[in-house]
């Protein structure tokens, strides 16, 4: 029994999104940390922090469900259908379609599965599937012994599901198709399940991240074991599991439970800014992937240049010679035969009043402004204007592109039969007979394509009436396109988008190597490539093709490095141009058939960083490109319209595809704006994320290995910070600071140097370094005073936290720890090279010195309700007849009060906490992102690949 026709995709249970979201191990040790603040009547912390874990959880399954609503609604669709079904047409529920149904098409039809038009011609929209614009026209699928693929050649006679038919049959006459695939088999089933379980890249910070969390882990079991120590050794009075529950707080601060929050928030802001631009993404994890790109491949046609491909006009032979090129415009004569095979050698079709097709055939048709006439029941028929001149199109065979060429046999009014053919000049070469080709010919091609014309040749045989019209109609297509004769070349111009050029110089600029990978030939890219700056003007170019015998031999692309250079083999190249390839001043290119023969013979991986140009390349090629590049360790970007570049732009790390589509299927990446500069500003957004989710992870991991100490020195004195000092750790600065953090916006350039991790390590461990220093400076200073005393731990008891936080310890711990911290969320926001200036952060700028104006008051400012609230020792906590418990005893057993802190000491130590600003300061700008740290890199260079960019 067959399966229903449809994707069983449902959204899950409200029930079970919750609970996949909270049970995660993460969730459940962030719970079980919360539990113990609870336990521990951290009453105003512990819920703040719950709530924010409990907000994120929220908005998580919000997005999460949000997301499988729309996944289902697109899955969820079921139409009528008039199906064939023993004989008779009925009407049928799309769902109960099986393959081998015949149906009928009708237009303006969402199809609901994948069909083979079997009868008839049609228009599609396959910008759902593809991204691409342009209507598409699909023609009958011929009867011959040809295996069919949906996804090679027979994509022409292919309807795909999801796509929608504007216009099936001619007419009255009614188009058919077979169902081939149903339900999940389908096109639009495969890409839901893209969507669903997409292509899982492992990135290198995320295994880096993982040894990073191990090693806090070992220090947080050291930290336990020591805090453990410590809490023995005070005196304080406490039983056991109090000491275990203080020291589940070290743990718990040295693992943050926001740790993988922090990951996450520099992509989100880099998605807000991308939108902005006219970007937008599917997949958000890309975006910090494609901040390290190193390779950026591109398309050609349509992607750096125009949509659209201008008609110059043809250059045909004069008696065996080429003539002048002549264009159309200007009453400029050609010849009969050329203009006739102009008009008739085209697969254009009409959808209303407009032309569509190929629009490299829809130019050229447009052109030479005959008059296209199709019927429901007869050939299509041109004509001249005055219809003195009308030619019958009897047989097409489509464009192939494994073979280059497309034809058509088309009958005159006198009813005899000619064939044109047309297609890429290497092949039509082939086709054609020798006698008919200039001496010329390929210098004279080659030379157009080099001066950025799009090349095809024409070539026509006369049929007469030779053969009947059963005869020619069954004729094998290869015993159509055989001793042609050549008759001209076809010219299009195809020209650079106005910014391509500024994006590919930002490119370079920033270190990243533009390569071009095109269907087109290899002289066009070449052009296309030096108009927009990927190879310098004096760099030479050599050009991998095959001969007859299929081997691959190298020759110079364009005359001008000639000098010198003659044709080679690979071996001969490798070994006495190995210089000029290392250095820069020599790069290649190669032809889909040099490529493969070059893969087949393991040479391509030797060769594939000093390639620029891939020309004459098929989808499945394009994609082999990427691969490649990826399997030589590095991240790779593609850049496409998303037509016959889906595979490519799938297999990338950041695949972009140049859609006018919101949201392209076929890649994380879509610019609605059809700019090659959305490459640039994702790059630049994407640098400038994952800089920011460094600096907000380093911010949380300086929380932990900064405050782990600050605890042990409490475990040490036998203290713990008074509750508001807990608030304005947690609550304030992790949280203002950490989201002002994210805000950072990216530089307006492609700097030269992409994040580093090297670089965060330093930074992390520089500044624990010193604020270490300068914490021990100040307890040293705070020991040194005469009216110091220290606290009484033997009189305090451990489960009462609200009681010992009296004291001078607790001061100068807490203020000398909480600048240092949060002058950290300032200094990681330092612009460096990929965010703007950490100034222009308002939200941080506000947020950070609103923090240091009132700690700097609460410090400084004498003994007042307000300071109270943050137990500063400008009280003396110490007088006689003390409130606290731990002072009372103090002095019953002897003791004698003490005074409290006095203003010079507190002035003092404010001037020490400056030096130790100011030293983190000068580390970041001076040793991490300054003078010391270019020093250090040129003398010890990154042993990575180098690329010439």
């Amino acid at each position: 029994r067959a399966c229903p026709n449809e994707i069983p995709f449902k959204p899950e249970s409200l029930f079970y999104s919750i609970f996949d979201e909270t049970f995660t191990l993460f969730k459940v040790y962030q719970l079980i940390s919360y539990i113990l603040q609870f336990w521990s009547s951290y009453l105003f912390v512990a819920p703040l922090m719950m709530f924010i874990v409990a907000l994120s959880a929220a908005i998580t399954i919000y997005n999460r469900r949000r997301g499988q609503f729309m996944i289902a609604k697109i899955t969820e669709y079921d139409t009528q259908v008039e199906t064939l079904r023993s004989g008779q047409w009925i009407n049928l529920a799309s769902r109960n379609l099986v393959p081998g149904d015949v149906i009928k098409l009708k237009s303006g039809w969402v199809l609901p599965c994948d069909l083979l038009i079997i009868k008839g011609s049609c228009v599609c929209d396959e910008s759902a599937l593809t991204g691409e614009p342009m209507p598409v026209q699909k023609y009958a699928a011929p009867n011959t012994d040809v295996q069919y693929k949906a996804d090679g050649l027979g994509s022409r006679h292919t309807l795909f599901s999801g796509t929608t038919l504007l216009q099936a049959g001619q007419g009255h006459d009614d188009a058919l198709a077979i169902v081939t695939e149903t339900g999940m088999s389908t096109s639009k089933g495969e890409l839901v399940a893209t969507i669903l379980y997409p292509q899982k890249l492992i990135f290198k910070y995320d295994e880096e991240l993982q040894i990073v969390a191990c090693l806090l882990f070992i220090y947080a079991i050291i930290c336990f074991v020591v805090s453990i120590k410590f809490q023995n050794m005070n005196g304080q009075q406490s039983i056991w599991v109090t000491k275990w529950i203080y020291c589940m707080f070290i743990i718990n601060q040295i693992m943050s439970p926001l740790l993988p929050v922090a990951l996450e928030v520099g992509q989100i802001h880099a998605l807000e800014s991308l939108k902005k631009r006219g970007v937008f993404c599917l997949n958000p994890k890309r975006i910090v992937i494609a901040g390290k790109i190193r390779v950026f491949c591109f398309d050609k046609t349509g992607t750096l240049t125009k949509e659209g491909l201008d008609f110059v006009g043809v250059q045909s032979v004069v008696t065996n010679s080429f003539g002048p090129v002549l264009s159309l415009e200007g009453g400029q004569r050609i010849d009969d035969i050329v203009l006739h095979g102009l008009a008739t050698c085209h697969a254009v079709t009409k959808f209303g009043k407009d032309l569509v097709g190929n629009q490299v055939e829809v130019k050229m048709f447009s052109a030479v402004g005959w008059n296209l006439i199709e019927s429901a029941k007869s050939p299509p028929v041109v004509s001249d204007g005055s219809g003195s001149r009308t030619f019958r199109i009897v047989r097409r065979n489509e464009f192939d592109q494994s073979r280059a060429t497309m034809s058509v046999v088309v009958e005159d009014n006198s009813g005899n039969f000619h064939i044109y053919c047309k297609g890429s000049f290497e092949k039509i070469k082939e086709l054609s007979n020798a006698q008919s080709l200039p001496a010329d010919y390929e210098d004279r091609a080659r030379l157009q394509a080099l001066q950025g014309c799009y090349v095809l040749g024409l070539s026509y045989r006369y049929l007469g009436r030779e053969l009947a019209f059963e005869d020619m109609l069954a004729l094998p297509r290869n015993e159509l396109e055989k001793d042609l004769n050549f008759i001209s070349l076809v010219l299009f111009r195809n020209e650079l988008k106005p910014d391509s050029s500024a994006a590919i110089h930002s490119l370079k600029a920033g270190k990243v190597r533009p390569v071009m990978v095109t269907g087109d030939n290899a002289q066009c890219g070449h052009y296309i490539a030096k108009q927009s700056g990927m190879f310098s003007s004096d760099c030479k170019i050599l050009l991998a093709d095959i001969t007859n015998d299929n081997s691959v031999v190298w020759s110079p692309l364009s005359s001008k490095v000639t000098t010198g250079i003659s044709r080679m083999t690979t071996e001969e190249l490798l070994q006495s141009r190995a210089s000029l390839l290392e250095d820069g001043t020599l790069e290649l290119a190669v032809t889909g058939k040099a490529f493969n023969r070059l893969q087949e013979s393991k040479r391509m991986d030797d060769l594939l960083l000093y390639t620029r140009i891939f020309a004459r390349f098929t989808p499945s090629d394009k994609e082999k490109v990427v691969t490649m590049h990826r399997n030589h360790g590095l991240i790779v970007g593609m850049c496409g319209d998303g037509g016959n570049d889906c595979g490519a732009l799938r297999a990338a790390h950041a695949g972009i595809a140049l859609s006018a589509a919101e949201a392209s299927v076929v890649s994380p990446f879509t610019a609605r704006n059809k700019s090659v500069h959305a490459v640039v500003d994702s790059l630049r957004e994407a640098r400038g994320a994952l800089h920011t989710s460094f600096a907000c992870y380093k911010f949380l991991i300086i929380y932990g290995l900064q405050f782990s100490i600050f605890k042990l020195c409490c475990y040490w004195f036998g203290i713990i910070a008074c509750q508001m000092d807990c608030i304005f750790i947690d609550g304030v600065a992790v949280l203002s600071l950490g989201y002002a953090m994210s805000r950072c916006n990216a530089e307006k350039i492609l700097n030269k140097v992409r994040p580093l991790g090297p670089l965060n390590v330093a930074s992390v461990l520089g500044l624990w370094g010193s604020n270490v220093v300068f914490l021990v400076a100040a307890i040293c200073f705070m020991a040194s005073q005469k009216d110091y005393v220290r606290w009484p731990a033997q009189y305090s008891h451990g489960a009462s936290w609200w009681t010992l936080g009296d004291n001078w310890e607790s001061t100068v711990l807490f203020f000398t720890m909480y600048f240092q911290f949060i002058t950290s969320a300032f200094v990681f926001s330092f612009g460096s090279k990929f965010r703007k200036t950490v100034f222009k952060n308002l939200s941080l700028m506000v947020s950070y010195w609103s923090l240091i104006a009132v700690c700097s008051c609460l410090l400084l400012l004498p003994h007042n309700k307000f300071t109270e609230v943050w137990h500063v020792a400008s009280e003396q906590f110490n007088h006689a007849n003390p409130a606290s418990p731990v002072w009372a005893s103090y002095q019953k057993n002897g003791g004698q009060p003490s005074p409290a802190m006095s203003f010079d000491f507190r002035f003092k130590l404010w001037w020490i906490i400056l030096a130790s600003l100011a030293v983190n300061i000068a580390w970041q700008k001076v040793v991490v992102e300054g003078p010391l740290a270019r020093i250090l890199a040129a003398k010890y260079p990154s042993k990575r690949q180098k690329l010439h960019i």
